[in-house]
């Protein structure tokens, strides 16, 4: 027995089409446009995540300059205060020393002015000792004229 066609063939076709599009219509159409509007809500949010992430990429990249141009001032201003405060130091040392050896200077000129006060009063002490020692070893008065200022400066040397 083989296949025959009839009329319930017929109306179970008919009947089948008509099940697909009542289907089509109240349950495959309406699961449809829900992914259709699914899926496009979805790619909105992704082109919004998308403009975001780009947005803080370039705020990130405006904040990234905006720093490095902050530590570039800095380090300009640091080089500067620096700069500054060695020149200030090399102005204070050279006023320091210029001060230093003028006062060196003045006591070097100081101590040769006492030095030479001091010779010429040793002199006289000098020529006095050498006439008591010559009266002292000969027994008689020897007048000092015998000494020059020259040998009493060698002396005192």
């Amino acid at each position: 027995m083989l296949l025959q066609f009839d009329a319930t063939v017929i109306f179970i076709a008919i009947s089948f089409i008509i099940f697909a599009f009542i289907m089509q219509a109240l349950f495959y159409g309406p699961i449809a446009k829900i992914r259709k509007d699914r899926q496009a809500y979805i790619d909105n949010k992704n082109k919004a995540a998308a403009a975001d992430l780009q947005q803080a990429e370039d705020l990130k990249s405006q904040h990234e300059a905006e720093i490095a141009n902050a530590r570039l001032i800095a380090s300009k201003q640091v080089a500067n205060s620096t700069n500054e405060a060695n020149k200030e130091k090399n102005i204070s040392l050279q006023e320091t020393s210029i001060e230093i050896s003028q006062k060196i200077n003045a006591a070097k000129e100081e101590i040769n002015k006492d030095k030479a006060n001091v010779k010429s009063s040793l002199k006289s002490d000098v020529i006095a000792l050498a006439n008591m020692i010559t009266t002292k070893i000969l027994g008689e008065d020897v007048p000092g004229t015998g000494f020059s200022n020259e040998i009493i400066d060698n002396i005192l040397k």
